[in-house]
């Protein structure tokens, strides 16, 4: 299924018309070129560009979180955001499968918001292991960096970082750090903003 048809997107946030900046969580090819999958989202708030757990979540009649969920539509879980340390567990950790992606179709301009994603909605993602390029988060330190270097996510800044604590198996830097938009939601105000930041090319 090609579930971004006829692409019209240009791989870059339009800022006033006139600067152009890449922004985190847009899908920069159509699922029929590189597959992506559907999956209900289990939390409200979650954003383009945010990485996430998929499973393969039981549709038994008794397991009333995916009542009227198709069979093709995984279960998105949101990844943890701090470490866990006590007496039994040191730095627990999950691993990181998928990132929330939206439609390279959208084009964003200036007073325009991002989407925010609620509790049973149903996303694209795109899975490691899939191909699918995009732009992620990143700090200064994958500057000037072998493209072999492994990438990591960092839990406690949500970005990728050489000093993150979850690794990305497979996936590979595709470009060069650059400034760009990150969507993030503000829990104070409510919203789905954006802010101005490093963004690194990826392909998953």
């Amino acid at each position: 299924m090609n579930l971004f048809a006829n692409p019209q997107y240009n791989n870059y946030f339009l800022k006033g018309g006139s600067t152009a900046k890449p922004i985190v969580g847009v899908c920069l090819e159509t699922a029929y070129n590189k597959p992506l999958n559907q999956a209900k989202v289990i939390e409200d708030n979650l954003m383009q560009g945010y990485p996430i757990i998929l499973k393969n979540t039981s549709l038994s009649s008794s397991n009333s979180n995916n009542d009227g969920l198709s069979g093709n539509v995984f279960t998105a879980e949101n990844i943890i955001t701090t470490i866990t340390v006590d007496t039994q567990v040191q730095n627990s950790t999950t691993s990181i499968n998928g990132f929330i992606v939206n439609s390279p179709n959208d084009i964003l301009l200036d007073g325009d918001t991002f989407p925010r994603y609620l509790k049973n909605q149903v996303v694209r993602v795109a899975v490691l292991g899939s191909g699918a390029a995009l732009y992620l988060p990143v700090d200064s330190t994958y500057n000037d960096v072998s493209l072999e270097t492994t990438l990591k996510w960092d839990l406690t800044n949500k970005c990728l970082s050489t000093n993150g604590q979850v690794e990305l198996p497979g996936v590979r830097i595709g470009g060069q750090v650059v400034n760009g938009l990150i969507p993030y939601f503000d829990d104070i105000n409510k919203k789905a903003l954006s802010k101005e930041g490093l963004v690194l090319r990826v392909i998953l």
